[in-house]
Protein backbone atom coordinates (compact mmCIF):
# COMPACT_ATOMS: atom_id res chain seq x y z
CA UNK A 1 0.00 0.00 0.00
CA UNK A 2 1.49 3.56 -1.09
CA UNK A 3 2.46 5.79 1.85
CA UNK A 4 0.89 9.30 2.04
CA UNK A 5 2.59 12.16 3.50
CA UNK A 6 2.04 16.32 3.84
CA UNK A 7 4.36 18.50 2.33
CA UNK A 8 3.67 21.23 4.55
CA UNK A 9 4.03 24.97 3.41
CA UNK A 10 3.61 27.07 7.55
CA UNK A 11 3.24 30.57 7.01
CA UNK A 12 1.86 32.78 9.86
CA UNK A 13 -0.33 34.95 7.62
CA UNK A 14 -2.02 37.91 9.80
CA UNK A 15 -5.54 38.30 8.46
CA UNK A 16 -6.36 41.72 10.80
CA UNK A 17 -3.98 44.29 11.90
CA UNK A 18 -6.78 45.44 14.47
CA UNK A 19 -6.93 44.32 17.86
CA UNK A 20 -9.43 41.62 18.02
CA UNK A 21 -9.07 37.75 17.60
CA UNK A 22 -6.72 37.06 14.42
CA UNK A 23 -6.46 33.45 13.16
CA UNK A 24 -3.55 32.92 11.19
CA UNK A 25 -3.35 30.50 7.64
CA UNK A 26 -2.04 27.23 7.24
CA UNK A 27 -1.56 25.52 4.24
CA UNK A 28 -0.11 22.35 3.17
CA UNK A 29 0.15 20.40 0.03
CA UNK A 30 -0.93 16.54 0.18
CA UNK A 31 1.15 14.35 -1.68
CA UNK A 32 1.69 10.62 -1.78
CA UNK A 33 5.53 8.38 -1.58
CA UNK A 34 6.23 9.14 -5.27
CA UNK A 35 5.46 12.56 -5.13
CA UNK A 36 1.75 12.50 -6.56
CA UNK A 37 -0.74 15.75 -5.60
CA UNK A 38 -3.51 13.85 -3.69
CA UNK A 39 -6.59 15.65 -5.54
CA UNK A 40 -9.98 15.85 -3.13
CA UNK A 41 -8.45 13.69 -0.35
CA UNK A 42 -10.31 13.96 3.02
CA UNK A 43 -8.72 14.03 5.97
CA UNK A 44 -8.57 15.17 9.93
CA UNK A 45 -5.75 17.26 11.45
CA UNK A 46 -5.59 18.41 14.97
CA UNK A 47 -3.30 21.59 15.10
CA UNK A 48 -1.96 22.63 18.66
CA UNK A 49 -0.23 25.57 19.91
CA UNK A 50 2.92 24.73 21.95
CA UNK A 51 4.85 26.89 24.26
CA UNK A 52 8.14 26.78 26.58
CA UNK A 53 11.44 25.18 26.76
CA UNK A 54 9.93 22.00 26.88
CA UNK A 55 7.03 22.45 24.72
CA UNK A 56 3.62 22.02 26.14
CA UNK A 57 0.48 22.55 24.59
CA UNK A 58 -2.03 25.77 25.25
CA UNK A 59 -4.23 25.15 22.61
CA UNK A 60 -5.88 22.33 20.45
CA UNK A 61 -8.17 22.23 17.66
CA UNK A 62 -9.53 19.88 15.29
CA UNK A 63 -10.24 20.50 11.50
CA UNK A 64 -11.61 18.27 8.75
CA UNK A 65 -10.67 19.30 5.13
CA UNK A 66 -10.88 18.08 1.77
CA UNK A 67 -7.88 19.04 -0.41
CA UNK A 68 -8.51 21.16 -3.58
CA UNK A 69 -7.45 20.21 -7.44
CA UNK A 70 -3.82 21.24 -6.78
CA UNK A 71 -3.93 18.95 -3.26
CA UNK A 72 -4.07 22.05 -1.05
CA UNK A 73 -5.47 22.22 2.64
CA UNK A 74 -6.11 25.45 3.95
CA UNK A 75 -6.92 26.22 7.50
CA UNK A 76 -7.18 29.11 9.83
CA UNK A 77 -5.53 28.39 13.33
CA UNK A 78 -7.89 29.25 15.65
CA UNK A 79 -11.20 28.81 13.91
CA UNK A 80 -11.59 24.98 14.57
CA UNK A 81 -13.57 23.00 16.85
CA UNK A 82 -11.58 23.40 20.14
CA UNK A 83 -9.96 20.35 21.61
CA UNK A 84 -8.23 22.40 24.79
CA UNK A 85 -7.54 25.14 26.00
CA UNK A 86 -8.66 28.82 24.72
CA UNK A 87 -7.10 30.45 21.46
CA UNK A 88 -8.04 33.69 22.95
CA UNK A 89 -5.95 33.65 26.23
CA UNK A 90 -2.80 32.32 24.27
CA UNK A 91 0.08 34.46 25.77
CA UNK A 92 1.99 35.33 22.33
CA UNK A 93 4.90 37.29 24.73
CA UNK A 94 5.58 33.57 25.33
CA UNK A 95 9.15 32.09 24.60
CA UNK A 96 9.34 29.44 21.53
CA UNK A 97 6.03 29.49 20.34
CA UNK A 98 5.25 26.40 18.43
CA UNK A 99 3.01 25.24 15.66
CA UNK A 100 2.27 21.16 15.93
CA UNK A 101 0.28 19.06 13.31
CA UNK A 102 -1.11 15.56 13.44
CA UNK A 103 -3.05 14.23 10.29
CA UNK A 104 -5.67 10.99 10.42
CA UNK A 105 -5.80 10.49 6.26
CA UNK A 106 -9.52 8.40 6.59
CA UNK A 107 -10.71 11.97 7.71
CA UNK A 108 -11.24 10.42 11.34
CA UNK A 109 -9.23 11.09 14.97
CA UNK A 110 -6.82 8.91 15.08
CA UNK A 111 -4.06 11.51 14.43
CA UNK A 112 -0.34 10.44 13.44
CA UNK A 113 2.16 13.20 14.22
CA UNK A 114 2.96 14.91 11.30
CA UNK A 115 5.69 17.72 12.11
CA UNK A 116 6.40 20.76 14.62
CA UNK A 117 7.28 24.28 13.33
CA UNK A 118 8.44 26.86 15.35
CA UNK A 119 5.88 30.55 15.41
CA UNK A 120 8.56 33.07 14.46
CA UNK A 121 5.84 35.33 14.04
CA UNK A 122 2.78 35.85 16.00
CA UNK A 123 -0.28 37.22 15.21
CA UNK A 124 0.02 40.95 16.26
CA UNK A 125 -3.33 41.64 17.39
CA UNK A 126 -3.46 38.65 19.63
CA UNK A 127 -0.39 39.84 21.15
CA UNK A 128 -1.21 43.04 21.79
CA UNK A 129 -4.08 41.23 24.23
CA UNK A 130 -2.00 39.59 25.74
CA UNK A 131 1.65 40.97 25.65
CA UNK A 132 1.36 42.19 28.88
CA UNK A 133 2.06 45.78 30.40
CA UNK A 134 5.75 45.83 29.55
CA UNK A 135 4.82 46.55 25.78
CA UNK A 136 0.74 47.58 25.95
CA UNK A 137 0.72 49.01 29.66
CA UNK A 138 -2.58 49.91 31.25
CA UNK A 139 -3.89 53.25 30.47
CA UNK A 140 -2.87 52.98 26.84
CA UNK A 141 -5.56 54.63 24.16
CA UNK A 142 -6.21 53.22 20.77
CA UNK A 143 -8.03 53.40 17.54
CA UNK A 144 -10.38 50.66 17.20
CA UNK A 145 -11.96 49.84 13.20
CA UNK A 146 -14.19 47.12 14.67
CA UNK A 147 -17.83 47.45 15.92
CA UNK A 148 -18.16 47.24 19.75
CA UNK A 149 -18.37 43.96 19.99
CA UNK A 150 -15.42 42.80 18.52
CA UNK A 151 -13.58 44.98 21.36
CA UNK A 152 -11.13 42.21 22.73
CA UNK A 153 -10.49 40.79 25.80
CA UNK A 154 -7.72 43.14 27.91
CA UNK A 155 -9.65 46.32 26.46
CA UNK A 156 -12.61 48.91 26.84
CA UNK A 157 -14.37 51.23 25.22
CA UNK A 158 -13.78 55.09 25.56
CA UNK A 159 -17.37 55.63 27.03
CA UNK A 160 -17.02 57.34 29.80
CA UNK A 161 -18.58 55.24 31.78
CA UNK A 162 -18.27 54.81 35.67
CA UNK A 163 -16.37 51.01 36.77
CA UNK A 164 -15.22 49.42 39.73
CA UNK A 165 -12.01 50.49 41.04
CA UNK A 166 -11.25 47.52 42.83
CA UNK A 167 -12.16 45.28 39.95
CA UNK A 168 -9.32 47.26 37.25
CA UNK A 169 -6.67 48.08 39.77
CA UNK A 170 -4.30 48.53 37.00
CA UNK A 171 -6.43 51.17 35.27
CA UNK A 172 -7.08 53.27 38.13
CA UNK A 173 -3.73 53.09 39.32
CA UNK A 174 -2.26 54.53 36.04
CA UNK A 175 -5.33 56.80 35.30
CA UNK A 176 -6.59 57.02 38.58
CA UNK A 177 -9.53 60.30 38.69
CA UNK A 178 -8.36 62.23 35.53
CA UNK A 179 -11.36 61.13 33.41
CA UNK A 180 -14.05 61.25 36.32
CA UNK A 181 -14.26 60.54 39.77
CA UNK A 182 -17.24 58.02 39.67
CA UNK A 183 -18.94 57.99 42.94
CA UNK A 184 -15.89 59.72 44.72
CA UNK A 185 -15.44 56.33 46.27
CA UNK A 186 -15.36 53.17 44.75
CA UNK A 187 -15.86 53.58 41.02
CA UNK A 188 -14.07 55.98 38.71
CA UNK A 189 -14.67 56.91 34.76
CA UNK A 190 -12.87 55.48 31.51
CA UNK A 191 -12.28 58.84 29.06
CA UNK A 192 -14.96 59.33 27.20
CA UNK A 193 -13.92 59.72 23.47
CA UNK A 194 -17.37 59.37 21.83
CA UNK A 195 -17.33 62.15 19.07
CA UNK A 196 -14.23 63.88 20.58
CA UNK A 197 -10.63 64.54 18.88
CA UNK A 198 -7.59 64.27 21.15
CA UNK A 199 -4.95 67.29 21.64
CA UNK A 200 -1.38 66.89 22.86
CA UNK A 201 -1.38 68.33 26.79
CA UNK A 202 0.09 71.59 26.60
CA UNK A 203 2.25 71.66 29.49
CA UNK A 204 4.63 74.68 29.39
CA UNK A 205 4.52 74.82 25.09
CA UNK A 206 1.84 77.49 25.36
CA UNK A 207 0.31 76.81 22.14
CA UNK A 208 -3.37 76.13 24.04
CA UNK A 209 -3.57 79.51 24.91
CA UNK A 210 -6.70 78.44 26.78
CA UNK A 211 -5.17 75.69 28.89
CA UNK A 212 -6.55 77.04 32.01
CA UNK A 213 -10.00 77.29 31.04
CA UNK A 214 -10.36 73.71 30.63
CA UNK A 215 -13.04 72.15 32.54
CA UNK A 216 -13.61 68.90 34.06
CA UNK A 217 -16.48 66.79 31.75
CA UNK A 218 -17.62 64.23 35.05
CA UNK A 219 -17.54 65.20 38.82
CA UNK A 220 -14.14 64.73 40.01
CA UNK A 221 -12.57 64.38 37.07
CA UNK A 222 -9.21 67.27 36.04
CA UNK A 223 -9.57 70.30 34.54
CA UNK A 224 -7.20 73.12 33.12
CA UNK A 225 -3.77 71.84 31.90
CA UNK A 226 -3.80 68.24 32.70
CA UNK A 227 -4.35 64.62 30.93
CA UNK A 228 -8.43 63.99 31.27
CA UNK A 229 -9.45 67.78 30.83
CA UNK A 230 -11.90 68.75 28.03
CA UNK A 231 -12.42 71.91 26.10
CA UNK A 232 -15.42 73.45 24.12
CA UNK A 233 -14.98 73.97 20.75
CA UNK A 234 -14.41 78.38 19.77
CA UNK A 235 -13.17 80.40 16.77
CA UNK A 236 -9.75 82.49 17.96
CA UNK A 237 -11.38 85.93 17.79
CA UNK A 238 -11.40 87.72 14.19
CA UNK A 239 -13.16 90.75 12.23
CA UNK A 240 -14.39 90.72 8.94
CA UNK A 241 -14.38 94.16 6.84
CA UNK A 242 -15.73 95.45 3.68
CA UNK A 243 -15.48 98.12 1.43
CA UNK A 244 -17.81 99.37 -1.45
CA UNK A 245 -15.58 101.34 -4.17
CA UNK A 246 -16.98 104.86 -5.40
CA UNK A 247 -16.77 106.55 -8.74
CA UNK A 248 -14.00 108.96 -7.70
CA UNK A 249 -14.57 112.84 -7.70
CA UNK A 250 -17.29 113.67 -9.97
CA UNK A 251 -20.36 115.99 -10.98
CA UNK A 252 -23.70 115.19 -11.76
CA UNK A 253 -25.47 117.97 -14.78
CA UNK A 254 -28.93 118.20 -14.99
CA UNK A 255 -31.22 119.93 -17.75
CA UNK A 256 -35.21 122.14 -16.49
CA UNK A 257 -37.79 121.71 -19.26
CA UNK A 258 -37.81 124.35 -22.14
CA UNK A 259 -40.20 127.64 -21.07
CA UNK A 260 -41.70 127.50 -23.88
CA UNK A 261 -42.56 130.74 -25.85
CA UNK A 262 -43.76 133.49 -23.61
CA UNK A 263 -43.82 137.18 -23.19
CA UNK A 264 -42.96 139.75 -19.89
CA UNK A 265 -44.56 142.81 -18.64
CA UNK A 266 -42.33 145.64 -18.04
CA UNK A 267 -44.12 148.53 -16.36
CA UNK A 268 -42.94 152.35 -17.16
CA UNK A 269 -42.13 154.63 -14.99
CA UNK A 270 -45.10 157.56 -14.12
CA UNK A 271 -45.00 160.97 -13.57
CA UNK A 272 -44.92 163.75 -15.58
CA UNK A 273 -41.15 163.15 -17.67
CA UNK A 274 -40.96 161.98 -20.55
CA UNK A 275 -40.07 158.06 -21.68
CA UNK A 276 -38.52 157.01 -24.64
CA UNK A 277 -40.38 153.86 -25.37
CA UNK A 278 -39.97 152.56 -28.61
CA UNK A 279 -40.50 155.23 -30.93
CA UNK A 280 -42.15 158.61 -30.29
CA UNK A 281 -42.53 160.18 -26.67
CA UNK A 282 -45.59 160.19 -24.15
CA UNK A 283 -46.60 161.80 -20.54
CA UNK A 284 -48.17 159.88 -18.27
CA UNK A 285 -48.00 156.05 -16.97
CA UNK A 286 -47.55 153.59 -20.11
CA UNK A 287 -46.27 150.05 -20.64
CA UNK A 288 -45.45 148.45 -23.40
CA UNK A 289 -44.84 144.28 -24.53
CA UNK A 290 -41.75 142.93 -25.11
CA UNK A 291 -41.09 140.06 -28.02
CA UNK A 292 -41.46 136.76 -26.76
CA UNK A 293 -38.05 135.18 -25.15
CA UNK A 294 -38.69 131.88 -27.41
CA UNK A 295 -37.75 128.14 -26.38
CA UNK A 296 -35.29 127.76 -24.17
CA UNK A 297 -33.47 125.77 -21.09
CA UNK A 298 -31.95 126.30 -17.86
CA UNK A 299 -28.52 124.29 -16.82
CA UNK A 300 -27.93 122.78 -13.51
CA UNK A 301 -25.19 121.88 -11.81
CA UNK A 302 -25.48 119.38 -8.93
CA UNK A 303 -22.54 119.28 -6.02
CA UNK A 304 -20.98 115.68 -4.94
CA UNK A 305 -21.09 115.04 -1.56
CA UNK A 306 -17.14 113.97 -1.57
CA UNK A 307 -14.63 110.71 -1.07
CA UNK A 308 -17.10 108.63 1.09
CA UNK A 309 -17.84 104.70 2.08
CA UNK A 310 -20.69 102.61 2.58
CA UNK A 311 -21.59 99.94 5.53
CA UNK A 312 -21.55 96.51 4.25
CA UNK A 313 -24.03 93.72 6.10
CA UNK A 314 -22.15 90.15 6.29
CA UNK A 315 -24.43 87.31 6.81
CA UNK A 316 -23.32 84.16 8.77
CA UNK A 317 -22.85 80.87 7.13
CA UNK A 318 -21.95 76.89 7.27
CA UNK A 319 -23.26 74.24 9.71
CA UNK A 320 -23.17 73.05 13.82
CA UNK A 321 -19.71 72.68 14.15
CA UNK A 322 -16.07 73.53 12.46
CA UNK A 323 -14.07 70.18 11.56
CA UNK A 324 -11.62 69.02 9.44
CA UNK A 325 -12.22 65.92 6.92
CA UNK A 326 -12.77 62.22 9.43
CA UNK A 327 -13.46 59.58 9.71
CA UNK A 328 -15.24 57.70 12.77
CA UNK A 329 -12.95 55.10 14.98
CA UNK A 330 -13.79 53.60 18.51
CA UNK A 331 -10.84 54.76 20.97
CA UNK A 332 -10.50 52.41 23.61
CA UNK A 333 -8.10 52.03 26.74
CA UNK A 334 -6.17 48.77 28.02
CA UNK A 335 -6.76 47.95 31.66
Amino acid sequence: MKKTFLLFVFAVCILSISIAQSPFKYQAVMRDINGNILINKNVGLRVSIMQGTTPTTVYSEGHNKTSDQFGIINIEVGTGSVLSGNYLTINWSALNNQLQVEIDMTGGTTYTLLGTSPILSVPVANYAVKAGSSTFPAGLIMPFGGNVDKIPDGWLLCDGRAINRSEYPELFNTITVNWGGGDLSTTFNLPDLRGQFLRGLDGDANVDLDKSTRTEKYIGGSSGNNVGSYQLGAFEVHSHTGLIGYNGNHNHTGSTSTAGAHAHDIPLNSGNGIESVNTGAESGTNSVSTSTNGSHSHSLSINYNGTHTHDVSIYNSGGNETRPVNANVLYIIKY
